[in-house]
Formats: C-alpha cells, sequence, structure tokens
C-alpha cells in the first residue's frame, strides 16, 4: 500500500495561486499533489532559510515553488509559490 504524505501550503504560496492564471495554478497544483505519493522528489534547487532549514526549488511551468518534507510527520510543507520572473536568482 502506497504511503501518502499531507501538503500543507502557507497561505501567502495559497494566494499567489489564486492570482496566477488556471493553466499556472492547474499545473502547480499537479506537482503538488505529486508531491503527497512522492515526497521523495527532489528540486532543481536548494536553499536554506534564516533558521537553517534546507528547503527544494522547483520550477513549474511559470511558477517557482519552494517546500520542505518533514518525513517524521508525513506533510510537505509548502513554504512559497512565486513568478518565475520574479523569483530571486
Amino acid at each position: 500500500m502506497a504511503s501518502f504524505y499531507t501538503v500543507l501550503a502557507r497561505l501567502e504560496a495559497y494566494r499567489t495561486l489564486l492570482t496566477v492564471d488556471r493553466s499556472s495554478r492547474d499545473r502547480a497544483l499537479a506537482f503538488m499533489d505529486s508531491l503527497a505519493s512522492d515526497p521523495f522528489q527532489e528540486g532543481s534547487d536548494v536553499a536554506r532559510d534564516s533558521s537553517g532549514r534546507e528547503y527544494q526549488i522547483r520550477v513549474v511551468g511559470k511558477l517557482v515553488v519552494y517546500y520542505w518534507v518533514d518525513h517524521a510527520e508525513k506533510e510537505v510543507r509548502i513554504v512559497d509559490v512565486v513568478d518565475a520572473d520574479t523569483a530571486p536568482a
């Protein structure tokens, strides 16, 4: 039986999804959904936040999704979703 993780998104990430076109939103949501069944997916880059936590960065179409996985809690935490054109390099 497959082990599924819960995907949680910060309010700011959710608000971004509400402002983008449907195609971009659907692609980002499909990626997030895929993280629930395969939370071991690595991003295209890795960064650390101010507390030192490592998180994954994945470009999904016109959006960049920042996330980290809490395997102990079986949760994927979506930290942020931003427009790829305005994302920090």
